[in-house]
């Protein structure tokens, strides 16, 4: 099941949205950190949902694979 998962999570991008305002206008960007830098990345409106939905499906995965590190770690110290 961990297998799984984790290639699950893989599928997902990694990082938050950030909401900026640029000039009166509302801008939203991916944001990540790769090799201690922070990368950013254009969100065109029409993309937001769908890119925010996959945020939180990585999220929602994420948690549920450290679940069940803690699971396993508890059964190993039974």
């Amino acid at each position: 099941e961990r297998e799984k998962l984790e290639d699950e999570i893989a599928q997902f991008p990694v990082g938050y949205i950030s909401k900026k305002n640029i000039h009166g206008k509302i801008r939203y960007y991916r944001q990540w950190t790769e090799n201690g830098k922070i990368k950013s990345q254009y969100i065109k409106e029409e993309e937001l949902d769908e890119i925010q939905d996959q945020i939180s499906r990585r999220k929602e995965l994420q948690q549920r694979l450290k679940e069940l590190d803690q699971g396993d770690k508890e059964d190993f110290l039974r």
